[in-house]
């Protein structure tokens, strides 16, 4: 899969057409787009041969779904690709990272941080089964600095009881800004 990662590239007929070409001169290769925003996304759907759209999603970031547009992009016959599920990383922070923030937003880190406890789960396996039951997504895409953190991601497995947590924190992401924890207006 070849990705497009300049959103204004999707406005450019030159840009498109020559991903489109490449992705011709080989077998089995398809192209698409990574985008931040819904907008850009809803136009990306319109393009002929857009085969993957790739998309921030998270249990911070959850404007996507919130929107139906996972479902919709599916009806096209496009491939979704989750990122940017750990938030940048911003869900591995401690609790007093988020003592400015929203109180819902705390709330929920807090609840998350106090359910890895209980069941002895770590945060990156949360993440990740958040947005694979949740989501809805094709697939998910995630990045590691360590080996440790990869061992951690290949060794995700779901719990019953994280149905529950799932279903508050979709409730949760419904009570403040998305535009805090969005990937592209992070300094």
């Amino acid at each position: 899969t070849i990705l497009v990662h300049r959103e204004a590239s999707i406005d450019e007929p030159e840009a498109i057409s020559s991903i489109s070409q490449l992705s011709d001169e080989f077998e089995r290769v398809n192209w698409g787009v990574s985008l931040y925003n819904l907008k850009a996304a809803e136009k990306a759907l319109k393009i002929p041969g857009c085969a993957v759209i790739q998309i921030p999603f998270s249990v911070f970031n959850q404007d996507f779904l919130h929107s139906n547009f996972i479902k919709k992009a599916q009806g096209h016959g496009v491939k979704v690709v989750a990122r940017s599920i750990f938030s940048l990383g911003v869900i591995f922070q401690p609790i007093s990272f988020f003592d400015n923030y929203p109180k819902p937003v705390k709330e929920t880190i807090t609840v998350l941080h106090e359910f890895a406890a209980k069941f002895d789960v770590n945060l990156s396996t949360l993440a990740c089964q958040f947005v694979a039951r949740t989501g809805k997504v094709d697939e998910i895409v995630v990045g590691v600095n360590t080996i440790g953190q990869l061992a951690d991601i290949a060794q995700i497995e779901f719990r019953k009881e994280m149905d529950d947590l799932f279903s508050f924190l979709v409730q949760q992401s419904k009570s403040w800004e998305s535009s805090l924890f969005r990937p592209e207006l992070q300094k």
